[in-house]
């Protein structure tokens, strides 16, 4: 006997009950769908006389009490792991790239020369951390907003604390490193190597944030993918 399958308007059913049960995200939607419609296949199959409502909602109890959560957690899990490789493959591709090298020596030089003559508009050095949070801030907000622009998808991910690049584990050392960096303290300290410190500082947030974007290039076609099967089984 030939193994029953769901129809296209069953699936979409099945899509709805999943929606229904606060899960919205292509990704998540569609790896539920995947364990859920085999289990429901396996009732339907095991009763023929079981209507699809019945099938789903004892289906539905087959995953225990967390219901589909499980399955969400494990799916999101993966997708973040999968996310962190591609972001570290990403990045040594990039401290590999002689282009890449040149646009950050080019960065750092001009930071540098920056830093050294916004220096004397601090009296003593007070507050000259500024000239190292101030940048690295702003390289963060511009990189946010063209991320979320390029890739609107990153604000629906679910909600785990993990679903985008910038909560990976990285971005905290952001406001870490601009909370604690030291000031330049002036009078006899030299002013050097608190440039160049702040210049590396500067540039590995640079790098960090189009090291993020390129990982979210690199990945869109997967997820436009599976948000193109997502929306065909969207009725409206």
């Amino acid at each position: 006997m030939d193994k029953l399958t769901l129809t296209k308007e069953q699936l979409i059913e099945l899509k709805k009950f999943i929606n229904s049960r606060g899960f919205r995200e292509p990704l998540i939607v569609m790896e539920i769908l995947d364990h859920f419609a085999c289990l429901v296949e396996e009732k339907l199959e095991a009763n023929p006389g079981m209507s699809l409502s019945e099938a789903m909602q004892q289906a539905h109890g087959s995953f225990g009490v967390m219901g589909f959560r499980t399955i969400a957690d494990a799916a999101d899990v993966e997708r973040n792991k999968r996310l962190n490789m591609q972001f570290k493959k990403t990045l040594g591709g990039m401290v590999a790239s002689p282009a890449m090298w040149l646009l950050f020596v080019l960065a750092g030089a001009i930071y540098y020369t920056a830093y050294m003559s916004f220096q004397e508009f601090f009296v003593d050095g007070d507050n000259a951390g500024f000239l190292t949070a101030f940048p690295a801030l702003l390289i963060v907000a511009i990189g946010q907003v063209l991320i979320f622009r390029r890739f609107p998808g990153i604000k629906n991910r679910y909600a785990s604390g993990k679903g985008t690049l910038a909560d990976n584990g990285y971005y905290w050392l952001v406001f870490i490193l601009m909370i604690f960096f030291p000031n330049y303290p002036g009078g006899d300290w030299p002013i050097i190597p608190f440039a160049i410190a702040a210049t590396i500082y500067v540039l590995a947030i640079l790098t960090w944030v189009i090291a993020m974007y390129r990982t979210w290039q690199s990945t869109e076609q997967y997820y436009r993918n599976i948000e193109q099967m997502y929306a065909e089984l969207d009725t409206q």
